[in-house]
């Protein structure tokens, strides 16, 4: 039940905040299983959001039933107008599991862009596309689609590994190119490249340029020599390209993570990066935050007009950014950091939890609003945290 709109079970709600962080409107869909995985607004305040689900989902007073039950997945995409109301629902099936858990964005023209995962086989409107991962049924390909605004499929790609691939987030520049990034297990194919990992490591991450009508431009990867490392955020300004994700290392033996021509090190296990390239390619830098115990990375990052970068994540322990220390609270904390353009550090914040070694906290998203103003998003339990000067507690306090 949010703002007394309920559903039967567990549900997604959509909401939109006028500027004094009252809400405008509230729209709720009935999913029993699957996720919302995230949301993107045109120039006329219209609201596109996807995100994959089991057995059914009910809004508007309609009802989209998966033919597969509970076992696996189909995906939505759904239009709202600015006044939250409810213009196109869109269910995109295939067999086996399909993952809308990627990225959602617009071109300058309005189209709409998707990337995500799938194995066997996924219909995209006229597009069928086909996994190679049909014999490990845990395993994932990616997909991507050029979706017009009125929710028809103008183009769809699939790009295929032996084993588990994952396409994340997605952008274009202002030029329409597209841009989009993930992981793959061992190698992938984007149609004649071929990205292998050296015998003995796992994961490495990709990014990908493609000009407006899908014709692969260039390819990139980390490093044939990287242990695990995951990219799961994109964003474009400007001439740059900049990608946040994880890295999972096993030190002393795995204690190094490659960008192109770029060495990191760490002495510990988990960690974030972010880095970033040229549009035409070139790797400009990268950082490496280095987390002692657990780590992860947000599913959205930001950038201003100036081209200033803004990402995070969840630590616990401590965590350090360039030559800051910080020390948790006991359980996990969120972190914020803000780089310019040429990759110095300008500010890093985090949370503090009131609750040591029992509160949490997860940050999933950030967002640029207004220029100057960072708009962020996330969950926590447990009691209480620390918002700058104000106190926010759960229900249960």
């Amino acid at each position: 039940n949010v703002l007394g709109k309920g559903v039967e079970g567990n549900g997604i709600f959509y909401i939109k905040f006028r500027n004094n962080g009252s809400v405008e409107w509230l729209q709720t869909m009935e999913n029993p299983g699957g996720n919302g995985s995230g949301i993107t607004v045109d120039d006329e305040g219209n609201l596109y959001a996807w995100g994959y689900f089991y057995e059914y989902i009910r809004i508007g007073g309609l009802e989209y039933t998966s033919e597969k039950g509970y076992n696996e997945s189909d995906i939505y995409l759904i239009k709202f107008d600015k006044d939250g109301d409810l213009k196109f629902v869109k269910q995109f099936k295939g067999t086996g599991n399909i993952y809308g858990y990627g990225g959602i964005s617009l071109t300058p023209n309005n189209d709409l862009l998707i990337t995500g995962s799938f194995n066997d086989t996924l219909y995209l409107g006229a597009y069928e596309l086909k996994s190679n991962s049909i014999s490990n049924t845990w395993a994932n390909d990616v997909f991507i689609a050029k979706v017009s605004s009125t929710g028809n499929i103008i183009w769809a790609r699939s790009y295929c590994g032996e084993y588990n691939d994952e396409g994340r987030s997605i952008a274009s520049d202002s030029l329409g190119n597209i841009y989009f990034t993930g992981y793959f297990e061992r190698s992938i194919s984007f149609d004649s490249i071929i990205l292998e990992m050296d015998e003995g490591y796992y994961y490495d991450y990709f990014l990908v340029k493609m000009d407006p009508t899908g014709n692969l431009e260039w390819v990139k990867r980390g490093g044939p020599k990287n242990y695990q490392v995951q990219a799961s955020s994109l964003a474009v300004s400007g001439d740059a390209v900049y990608i946040q994700g994880r890295v999972y290392l096993s030190p002393p033996d795995y204690a190094n993570a490659y960008f192109g021509d770029k060495l990191l090190t760490s002495e510990f296990r988990a960690n974030s990066f972010i880095a970033s390239y040229a549009t035409t390619g070139e790797i400009n830098w990268a950082k490496l935050i280095k987390v002692n115990n657990y780590s992860n990375s947000v599913y959205k990052i930001d950038t201003d007009i100036k081209g200033n970068l803004y990402a995070g994540g969840i630590f616990s322990d401590s965590i350090v950014v360039g030559s800051n220390l910080v020390v948790g609270s006991g359980g996990s904390d969120y972190y914020i950091v803000k780089y310019d353009s040429q990759g110095d550090l300008d500010w890093l914040k985090t949370s503090e939890s009131n609750n040591n070694n029992s509160g949490n906290i997860n940050l999933y998203s950030i967002a640029v609003f207004e220029e100057d103003i960072v708009l962020v998003g996330g969950t926590f339990w447990n009691g209480t945290f620390n918002l700058g000067n104000e106190v926010v507690s759960t229900a249960s306090g």
